[in-house]
């Protein structure tokens, strides 16, 4: 399984970040493993779906029409759902148990959004349980929890990919 940790600063709505990350992900999209993408895109998506070419009966645990309690679409977001939509990926905020309303994941003195997702492709989507949005106490943002089964169809290698990453840094990387 290929697990993928993003951030995408909040910017200019046509800074490219979007676009970047697609071009990072398209590597891991064509591969017959899982790919499992959580983070924080600062691009708040509303209700608009994902994949359009997926049939979701194949999926149990995986509503085909996502809910969110965030109904603000912006710029940013409309590009990472047509990301989303060109790499057959499944953003799971909204349609999983344990998170079927689409809770806010973001709670700020400017209102709640959704900004941080967890986004899989269709190897993961079987063995999807459930998603949890959790208060974590210490920060504006809530912690996304999925929770996944076993495969017995797919396996994978381990490989892992580290980008931004300074050991000089360490240290901060551990406290946060």
């Amino acid at each position: 399984m290929n697990v993928c940790i993003c951030y995408l600063r909040p910017g200019p709505v046509d800074d490219g970040k979007v676009y970047q990350l697609r071009e990072y992900l398209e590597k891991f999209a064509t591969r017959q493993e899982g790919l499992l993408i959580l983070g924080d895109f600062n691009a708040r998506i509303g209700q608009l779906g994902d994949a359009t070419e997926i049939e979701y009966s194949n999926y149990p645990n995986i509503e085909g029409v996502r809910s969110s309690r965030d109904s603000i679409v912006k710029k940013r977001g409309k590009e990472m759902v047509g990301v989303m939509q060109e790499l057959g990926l499944l953003i799971l905020n909204g349609r999983v148990s344990g998170d079927s309303q689409g809770e806010f994941t973001f709670v700020t003195h400017n209102g709640p959004s959704v900004l941080d997702l967890c986004i899989v492709n269709n190897i993961i989507a079987e063995i999807v349980n459930s998603l949890a949005i959790k208060s974590i106490g210490y920060s504006s943002h809530l912690a996304v929890e999925l929770t996944i089964g076993e495969s017995t169809t797919h396996t994978s290698s381990a490989e892992i990919e580290c980008i931004g990453w300074y050991a000089a840094k360490q240290e901060k990387y551990e406290l946060a």
